[in-house]
């Protein structure tokens, strides 16, 4: 891009928050659906960074997706791995690590004590986690939407991790729990749409 001249029309989705650094310069992050040169559709995302006086400063582009028909295609392997990641740092305790990966909003209502505390539940109910059996995933609200089928010593349970097309963890909840001597079905923890409570 130069200067967006080639943007030629957009749909605004999203503006974050603004985070403001140690110099008090100021850091807003950009959503649209943009058409480029008349031809071509994409859901743009851009850090916009201004100075404590409000003097622009520069922009950086985080993603860029393309448009088909009227809907973005998300990266579904790409979006995974990061699902997998997240899911890795949880059952090796590194909750810290997690709380990095959660965007905007999920930081500000699931803390890495939440996680911590969360799967701290899980093992003392469940036992220690052994293995993932089955994945299924979709698309829900712009995210891709990932059900892991998660193996403890004690019970299976479905741990749902939703992840933005930015790649951010946008919501984690429990769905369903099987215990080892059971067939019956417990829903824990969640919504439909991904999103912790």
């Amino acid at each position: 891009m130069n200067n967006f001249r080639d943007v030629t029309m957009r749909k605004s989705l999203e503006w974050s928050d603004v985070k403001t650094d140690g110099k008090g310069n100021s850091t807003i992050r950009y959503r649209c659906e943009a058409l480029i040169w008349n031809k071509d559709r994409m859901i743009l995302c851009n850090d916009f960074t201004f100075d404590k006086d409000g003097k622009y400063i520069s922009h950086e582009t985080i993603e860029k997706i393309p448009v088909k028909d009227g809907t973005a295609k998300p990266d579904i392997e790409s979006l995974k791995k990061t699902a997998d990641k997240y899911l890795k740092l949880l059952s090796d305790g590194q909750f810290a690590k997690a709380f990095k990966m959660g965007d905007e909003k999920l930081q500000k209502s699931l803390t890495a004590e939440n996680q911590e505390e969360l799967w701290a539940g899980i093992t003392k109910q469940c036992g220690n986690f052994e293995k993932v059996s089955a994945t299924r995933n979709r698309i829900l609200d712009n995210n891709a939407v990932f059900d892991f089928d998660c193996g403890f010593e004690k019970a299976t349970i479905t741990i749902r991790i939703a992840v933005t097309p930015n790649k951010k963890i946008a919501g984690l909840f429990i769905t369903a729990m099987v215990q080892a001597d059971s067939s019956a079905k417990e829903g824990l923890k969640g919504n439909e749409n991904g999103k912790p409570d």
